[in-house]
This record gives structure tokens, sequence and C-alpha cells, in this order.
């Protein structure tokens, strides 16, 4: 019988973990929605490599007439960081443990199992791009008319490449490690990913996307990253050998000392438990909370406290508040440039009620989620309940919405006329009423009690996408008279009629069809709630 040497079974042990590893992430999202996304990101990685495959080729051709080698530098540190951002944000969304870590880590030793980790890491994020790296640097070779370039091509993106994964890959265990092992950030984590993906579409939308990367790229094309374009243009330009040497020893000593980090910072992260954030401490009685000089009824109250203290705690649950943010895109633009669009006001006003309305009145059986069968089962009547739902997203709501429209309208360019501005700040106040009362009514007309993934390792309970659906479009509807009317282009249409009387029809027409189908909605909802069971 032949056994493997010795110095062999390491390396065997390795790849079956690697192996392993792939086959339960395959079978994971095997009958998924993520085999759908991952298929069109796949067809659109499969154009971007064609596109590159042919860029090489061209930029092969044109090796004898046009310096190369600065463009050279900038690709290595563009492919080193969006290799890095995939693996930093992969495993800071949570995807830092092996699969079936449990079992894994009792039974391996730990530096094969962060080795079979890392290569599956790699495998995940090359494993399809590495033939259209290797047929690039061919096609780049044929168009130099150089093989050797085909050689030294292929070997300065694919190391990379791989150091680009593993440095990612070290930065978000290292976010990971943070979050585990404090209190503070473990708590803040949810406020600080949506500021930062607030941040991320900033800079996308507002066409800073240059100035925010191009001082990235010269830092990194200076570093030792930037050698790997000497080292891929040596056979056809004159570039320096010292450089091309050294990116061969950032190849040896980079991805090791790279993964040996890994190493470290998954030791952290793997065998030690993490952290439970602090609550905040303080008495579970709650005063009251006068609306219009009159006190709540302690189970409202309870119901305002429990609903706000859950949002507190898992900010990130509500994140598809932010999703119609996509309507303030055409301002921001002006916003940058300091001036705010008179059409603001109005968008503003609509967005701030469709979130307070979508924020804890969409779902609001499943929001109880385990603890719905009691919920059901104490003495708290179903006008008390959606009553105090309504209320927990309107007190937060209307007064940030009213408040962002005030200060919008005040600095508008062209300035608003004070019945505009008048008809505005009613807007910003007839809106959210109506919101929150149609949200509930297609919550709990539409309600989703099965969890869904929010990022790759979180699961919560959203709102339905029917009821998102039902929601937007019949809140669309009757806020639509009154977003006609605040709009400049529809008062020229109609400069016949008095501007006050325009304004006074159009959201007089919203203030009737929002209190006639938010009556009906907020009844509707109230009998759901009481007439709810398990089928």
């Amino acid at each position: 019988m032949i056994r493997s040497a010795p110095a062999i079974r390491p390396v065997r042990r390795v790849y079956r973990i690697a192996r392993t590893d792939l086959c339960n992430r395959k079978r994971s999202i095997e009958g998924s929605n993520q085999v759908i996304a991952l298929g069109i990101a796949g067809l659109f990685g499969v154009l971007v490599g064609f596109m590159a495959i042919i860029g090489l080729f061209v930029a092969g051709r044109a090796m004898g007439d046009t310096a190369m080698l600065g463009p050279a530098r900038s690709v290595g540190a563009g492919v080193f960081g969006m290799t890095a951002v995939m693996a930093t944000v992969r495993v800071a969304q949570g995807l830092g443990l092996p699969s079936e870590a449990d079992g894994l880590l009792t039974t391996v030793p730990h530096r094969e199992a962060v080795a079979g980790y890392l290569l599956a890491e790699i495998t995940v994020l090359l494993g399809v791009p590495a033939p259209f790296v290797i047929v690039g640097a061919i096609s780049f070779g044929i168009g130099a008319g150089s093989a050797v370039s085909v050689v030294l091509v292929a070997v300065s993106l694919l190391s990379v490449s791989v150091l680009g994964v593993l440095c990612g890959t070290g930065l978000g265990t290292g976010v990971r490690v943070l979050i585990a092992r404090s209190p503070v950030v473990a708590r803040l984590r949810g406020a600080i990913g949506i500021a930062l993906m607030i941040a991320y579409f900033w800079v996308l939308f507002t066409g800073s996307t240059e100035s925010v990367f191009e001082p990235f790229l010269a830092v990194v094309g200076a570093s030792p990253v930037g050698w790997y374009g000497d080292l891929a243009l040596l056979a056809v330009q004159e570039t320096n050998s010292v450089r091309s040497i050294g990116a061969i020893g950032v190849t040896l000593v980079g991805i090791p000392g790279s993964g040996a980090v890994c190493g470290l910072l998954a030791g952290q992260l793997w065998y030690r438990r993490s952290v439970t954030p602090n609550a905040a401490s303080g008495s579970t009685k709650m005063g009251t909370v006068p609306i219009a000089g009159v006190s709540l009824s302690v189970p409202m109250r309870h119901v305002i406290h429990k609903t706000w203290l859950r949002a507190r705690r898992a900010p990130l649950r509500l994140a598809y508040a932010g999703y119609p943010l996509f309507l303030l895109v055409p301002a921001l633009e002006d916003i940058t440039q300091l001036s705010v669009p008179a059409s603001l006001p109005g968008v503003i006003a609509f967005y701030g009620a469709w979130a307070t309305g979508a924020t804890f009145t969409l779902n609001p059986i499943g929001d109880e989620e385990a603890v719905l069968p009691i919920t059901l089962t104490t003495p708290v009547r179903g006008r008390s309940f959606i009553g105090a739902l309504c209320l927990a997203g309107l007190l937060i709501g209307l007064p940030a919405t009213v408040l962002a429209v005030v200060l919008t309208g005040m600095i508008a360019s062209p300035p608003l006329s004070p019945v505009e501005f008048v008809g505005v700040v009613v807007t910003a106040v007839v809106l959210p009423l109506t919101a929150t009362t149609i949200a509930v009514g297609a919550g709990t007309a539409f309600p989703r009690l099965e969890p869904a993934m929010i990022t790759r390792s979180r699961e919560a309970v959203v709102p339905s996408l029917f009821a998102f659906t039902f929601f937007s479009l019949v809140f669309g509807l009757v806020s639509l008279p009154a977003l006609l009317v605040l709009t400049p282009t529809t008062r020229h249409v109609l400069s016949g009629t008095s501007e006050p009387v325009l304004l006074a029809g159009g959201i007089g027409l919203t203030v009737v069809f929002g209190g006639v189908t938010g009556a009906v909605a907020f009844s509707r909802a109230t009998t759901a709630f009481e007439d709810y069971y398990y089928k």
C-alpha cells in the first residue's frame, strides 16, 4: 500500500478543506434567489472579461509607439484595489468563517483551516476571472509580438489579484475582530454600515468617483504593488529592472505574509466568543407621551417603546426605508454646488412620508416575529396596537419631514412664493399622516413572517414585496394631486388659475383621498390584527 509522504498530507488536507467549503457554499445557494443574481453578475463579468481581452490586445499593438509603464502601474493598482474591496466587503459582511466551522475548527490544525479557507476565497473571487486573465495575457503577447510577455503579464495580473484578495480578507477579518471585541462598535455597526452605504451612493451619484479614487490609485501605483507594471512590460519596454525583480519578491514574500496575518486575525475571531452589545440601561417603565394634550394609554406607550427599542438595537433591518433615495439623485448635482432646486422640498415631503410609513407600519404582524403569539393573546386591542405603530413612525418621521421641507424651502432657488411655501409645508404634514395608515393596511393585507437575507450573513423579517408595491402604488396615487400642483411646470400650464386656488385644490384632493383611503386601510388593519390566527 503506497502512502503519501508526510509533507504532502497537509497539502491534501488543505485541498480537501477548500473543496468541501466550496461544495457547501454551492449547496447553500442552490434553489435560492442568489442563483439569479449570480447569473446576472456572471453575464456582466463575461462582458467585462471580453472587453479586457480586446483592450490588452490593443495595448500590445500600441506598445512600440506609446509609453505604457504609467498606465500599467495604474492597472495593477486598480486590480489590487478592486479585489481587495470585494474581499473586504465579503468578510466584513459576515463571510469570515469557513462553512461548518464548528466541526472543522475542532478537528484540524488552525493553519490548515486558514489555508483551506483562503484557498476557497481565492477560488470564489478569482475562479471566473482567471481564464480571462490568461487569455488576455495571450492576447497582449500576440499584439506585442512577444511570447515572454504572455507569461509576465499572466503572472503579474494573477499575483496582484491574489495579493489583493489576501489583503482584503485580512482587512475584513480585522473589522470583524473589532466588532467582536468592542461592545460600542458592535452596538453601532448597523448605523456605521448605513452611513458607509450612504457615502458610497453619494460618491457614485455625484460624479465624485474620480476625485475619490484617483489619489488611491496614485498611492497604490507608487507602492510595491505598482512594481507589477514593470514586471509585466519587462520584455517589451524599458522598465526598472530592480522594481521588476522586486515584484517577484512581493509575490514570494507578500502573499505568504498576508496569509499569515489573515491566520493571526482569524485565530482571534474564530476561537473566541464575541462580546454582547451593552443595551442602554434604564427604567423599563415609560412616562406619558402627550399628543395634542392627551396622554396615551399604557398599552400604546409600551408598543411605541418596544418599536423604538427594537429599531435602535437593530437599525440594519430598517435599511429598506432608504430604497427610494434615488428620487434625490437628480438634485445631487445642484446640492453639491450649494444650490437647492425649487422642486426638492416637494420631493423630500414625498420621500419623508414614504419612509415614515414604511419604517414601522409596513409589516405590523411580521415584525413581532417570535413574540407574535404573545402579542396576539395580550389584552391590547387592535386599534391600540395599530395606532401605536402609526404613532411610533409619526412621532419621528413627521417632525423630521416638516423640518427638512422648511429648511430646503427657505433656501430653494428660485425662491418659493409665500403661498407655495405654505403649500409644501402643509403637504409635508398631510403626507406622513396618510402614509402610515396606508402602509399599515398594506402590511396587514400582505404580511411576511419568514426571514430574508439583508446582508450576506444576517437574516431579518422585512416587509413583503407585495406590501411594498401596493403601499407605494396607492400612496403615490393619493399624493399625486398635491405633488402636481407643487411642480412649477404644472402651475405654468394652468397659469389661468389663481395660484392659491390651484394649490388649495390639489392639496385638498390629496387630503380627501388620503383621509378616505387611510380610514379604510386603518379599519382593515385593525380587523386583520384582531382576527389573525395561525393556519
